[in-house]
């Protein structure tokens, strides 16, 4: 997953630079040599925007990695790390949509 955090955007004219923080995870399968892990990314996007037709468009982006960190799965202590969720309707916001 990607969470995207604070956002800085200065507009001159039709165009604009912008910095965005964000926060990703990423779920990394056991192979022959290590076992299965948590890569986390923190780092920011460096975009400039243009204005064209009337619209607004990234014309040139940059990844900046800030920081990383990797965490093996299943040696957290108990009641730290996965709490519940789910990806499917077994999830609890299945059970609080309206239907």
């Amino acid at each position: 997953w990607h969470n995207p955090g604070n956002q800085l955007v200065e507009v001159k004219g039709d165009a604009a630079w912008a910095e965005h923080y964000t926060i990703s995870s990423h779920r990394i399968a056991r192979d022959e040599v290590r076992p299965e892990r948590d890569f986390i990314v923190h780092g920011r996007y460096i975009d400039r925007m243009e204005k064209r037709c009337g619209e607004w468009r990234i014309a040139r982006r940059k990844m900046i990695v800030d920081y990383t960190r990797t965490d093996l799965v299943g040696l957290n202590e108990p009641g730290l790390g996965s709490g519940g969720g789910a990806r499917d309707k077994s999830d609890p916001s299945y059970a609080w949509r309206l239907g």
